[in-house]
């Protein structure tokens, strides 16, 4: 999907990444834990469901990682 640029049938949804990504991420930071790069994918995951992009398929997020940094 990255390749071809068609994330919008999404076979997995990046709203539904971004549910699991913070429950993946909820028990170490409970814990005090920081779990790097877990918490930079659950952040990406949030900022493209914040920019109403949720409904696209988990693929897409390097298009929100792209703006961030630039």
């Amino acid at each position: 999907m990255m390749l071809d640029e068609a994330p919008e049938t999404p076979s997995f949804p990046r709203e539904a990444a971004a549910k699991d990504a913070g429950l993946i991420i909820d028990t170490p930071r409970a814990a005090g834990l920081h779990v790097g790069i877990a918490e930079v994918v659950d952040e990406r995951l949030h900022l493209a469901t914040d920019d109403r992009l949720g409904r696209t398929d988990v693929a897409a997020t390097y298009r929100t990682s792209r703006q961030v940094t630039t």
